[in-house]
């Protein structure tokens, strides 16, 4: 029987009263100071309670409901076929199932993603309730694993983005590693092994029950990878490869820095040499790690001083006179077109055009402002081929890429 069948045979409950954020403010603040002083393990019996509490739950699903997307798991409920009511026995139900031994995660349901370069990439998305369990077990192990990560791998991490990686690469590239080495590890969620990344998450949070419950979630329908789809996968992936590559690479190579934002990586070398010589280490690295490195595209050097260039992170990057620069790939247009397909699919196909667009030029901020003006005409025109003329204007969209390259300035002027 699934969470949200329970809920519904038993009667609702009370919301739990406090103050859900003052807890979790406490509980971040508790592990600060632990990990500070070399105790964290005392902490780690308590783990499975805190994901428990219900005001623990009551952020996840707040969070859930507000920001966690619109699309149903295998049961076909989607976050806001619940009311307050449903929400409100939804945790207390999870809460006794967590910290009783009996949750077990629903169905997920499987969606293909059309990608620009071809082909589909699978995401698994879990039930309404498993999102808010793995929101919760997000919310306690977070604190504890995040400040841990190598500063350089940004990830599925809070508070970061691909301006960050953006802004990191080109410190590099101003301090004379001109060569890039430019890779991505092939299907990485759907071939990590289970048994390795379950020593890792003993390793970190001791031999206890929320690592049974992690295995559970890993576990449903697989014997191997993780769901791409669910709040705690990217910090498993994290986790795994902080193991088998970050903290190797480190050691190895402590004068070539290694960036990674999931499972697409860059190595910054100052020489061609010594970027060959990364790219063999890189490459037996993976494999040992049972995560090869994809083929198509191969990984390879980039030599940014001479003209040539990358695509990373759905950007075009190049040497310019001022450091690196970053431009907007044919890749990327090929990726709004599929986004806007995907709107028409919504509840809201206009207003979720309009978000695309705005979010497409926002994420593009960070790109030469050369052809700003053309970049939002050519927006507009293609809303326009896909049905949605009126989403947006040329000048609003102009506007935001401004305010947007503006904001970016200031975030690579600050570091």
């Amino acid at each position: 029987m699934s969470c949200l069948q329970r809920l519904r045979r038993r009667p609702h409950t009370a919301v739990h009263c406090g103050s859900a954020a003052q807890y979790l403010e406490r509980h971040q603040n508790e592990i600060r100071d632990a990990l500070r002083n070399n105790v964290e393990a005392r902490l780690h019996a308590e783990l499975l309670s805190r994901v428990a509490d219900p005001r623990t739950l009551r952020i996840a699903a707040e969070h859930i409901a507000n920001d966690g997307g619109s699309a149903s798991g295998g049961d076909g409920v989607r976050p806001h076929d619940l009311d307050h009511r449903d929400w409100t026995a939804l945790i207390g139900v999870l809460s006794r199932l967590i910290a009783t031994g009996g949750y077990t995660p629903g169905p997920e349901r499987r969606s293909p993603i059309p990608k620009a370069s071809g082909g589909f990439r699978v995401l698994s998305i879990p039930t309404v309730a498993d999102r808010v369990v793995q929101r919760a077990i997000l919310e306690i192990v977070n604190p504890m694993i995040d400040p841990t990560f190598s500063a350089t791998t940004l990830g599925g991490r809070t508070e970061r983005s691909t301006w960050d990686a953006l802004i990191e690469a080109d410190r590099f590239f101003r301090s004379a590693n001109t060569f890039f080495v430019v890779a991505d590890v092939r299907k990485a969620f759907d071939v990590v092994p289970h048994c390795e990344l379950v020593t890792i998450l003993v390793s970190r949070l001791g031999n206890t029950s929320l690592v049974d419950l992690v295995l559970r979630i890993l576990q449903n329908g697989r014997t191997i990878g993780i769901g791409q789809g669910g709040p705690l996968s990217p910090l498993l992936l994290n986790m795994y490869l902080d193991e088998v590559l970050d903290r190797p690479w480190r050691q190895q190579h402590p004068d070539l820095p290694l960036i990674r934002w999931l499972d697409d990586l860059l190595v910054a070398c100052p020489t061609r040499t010594a970027a060959d010589s990364a790219l063999d280490d890189l490459s037996a690295c993976m494999v040992a790690a049972k995560m090869p490195l994809k083929t198509d595209p191969a990984p390879g050097v980039i030599d940014l001083i001479r003209g040539k260039s990358a695509e990373w992170l759905g950007y075009r990057i190049m040497g310019g006179p001022d450091g690196l620069e970053a431009q907007i790939p044919d890749s990327a247009w090929v990726d709004l077109r599929l986004d806007l397909l995907e709107a028409h699919r919504t509840d809201h196909p206009v207003a979720t055009a309009r978000q695309v667009g705005r979010g497409w030029m926002a994420y593009y901020g960070p790109c030469h402002q050369r052809d700003c003006n053309d970049t939002a005409t050519r927006v507009v025109a293609i809303l326009e081929e896909h049905g949605f003329g009126e989403a947006d204007t040329i000048e609003a969209l102009a506007k935001l890429r401004n305010e947007s390259y503006a904001r970016f300035v200031r975030r690579r002027d600050q570091r």
